[in-house]
């Protein structure tokens, strides 16, 4: 049966104490992005599902039937602090065949 899927990354500063001592307050927020592996490449996840990151950015709600039965796909998250290093996570999704009908 085709069910809705959620994804969601979760993001955070580094502990102060870890970082000695040239510690400064952050000013810059944390920037998180989705991407789906279209062939060989990623592209923004929206464009080939839509769904409103704008509101909560680090999780993902795919509906049900948004791929076809017995597809494979990967979906990359991205998180980035101001110019830092960016961080990214891949995730598989994997669809289940159609059921063949029932017929009575």
């Amino acid at each position: 049966r085709n069910q809705a899927v959620t994804f969601s990354i979760t993001t955070r500063y580094a502990d102060e104490s870890a970082c000695g001592t040239a510690v400064s307050l952050p000013s810059d927020s944390i920037s998180e992005s989705w991407y789906y592996l279209n062939s060989s490449s990623w592209s923004p996840l929206e464009s080939v599902v839509p769904f409103d990151s704008a509101r909560e950015p680090w999780k993902v709600d795919l509906p049900a039937f948004s791929f076809a039965p017995g597809s494979s796909h990967q979906l990359k998250a991205t998180a980035s602090y101001g110019s830092g290093p960016v961080r990214e996570h891949v995730f598989g999704l994997e669809v289940a065949a159609a059921q063949p009908p029932i017929l009575r």
